[in-house]
């Protein structure tokens, strides 16, 4: 009778144990299927459902306000502060939020350029290559699903901190597509 009953409780907890495996690898699946279908960026965005706009800013105007003074443009506010005996330049970004600049990155940087990127779909990836004052995009992708935005979602802000004069996206074969210049 002993053994029987080690029988029977030997059975029930294998077959716990395989209610349990079970359960965890369902999680898992659902966990990576959640994530391939909303975060990972395999999907290609036409060039038609995206819209590209930059702003370019000298830095040199934007800091030499007095100090304690605020300069406002459509898209910048910078405020000057003083930090362990150096300045630090605040910018303002509505897109971005903010950034602090140093005097040695001011110095080495003439210009910041805001990038935005507008779509009706969410926006994961944009790959780009930046030479002679250009960037170049090879791929905007999206998620398998190919998710539209909510309405603050749809743009997506970069800063370059430098002057960017025009964006070309760049197909496979090598043909370019002029989508902003200034």
């Amino acid at each position: 009778m002993a053994s029987s009953l080690k029988n029977v409780k030997n059975r029930i907890n294998k077959k716990i144990g395989g209610i349990v495996c079970f359960a965890a690898a369902a999680m898992l699946f659902c966990i990576g299927g959640y994530h391939l279908l909303f975060n990972t960026a395999v999907k290609n965005v036409s060039l038609d459902d995206v819209s590209f706009s930059a702003n370019v800013y000298s830095l040199e105007e934007l800091v030499t306000e007095q100090a304690g003074q605020t300069f406002e443009s459509d898209s910048v506010t910078v405020s000057i502060s003083e930090q362990d005996d150096s300045k630090a330049f605040e910018v303002k970004i509505p897109e971005l939020g903010e950034i602090t600049l140093t005097e040695n990155t001011i110095e080495k940087c003439q210009y910041a350029t805001v990038i935005s990127i507008s779509s009706e779909y969410f926006l994961k990836t944009i790959k780009s290559e930046t030479k002679d004052h250009t960037i170049y995009i090879t791929a905007i992708k999206t998620t398998v699903l190919g998710n539209k935005a909510a309405d603050y979602q749809k743009r997506m802000n970069t800063l370059e901190l430098q002057e960017i004069n025009s964006i070309i996206f760049v197909e496979e074969d090598g043909t370019e597509t002029l989508l902003w210049c200034r």
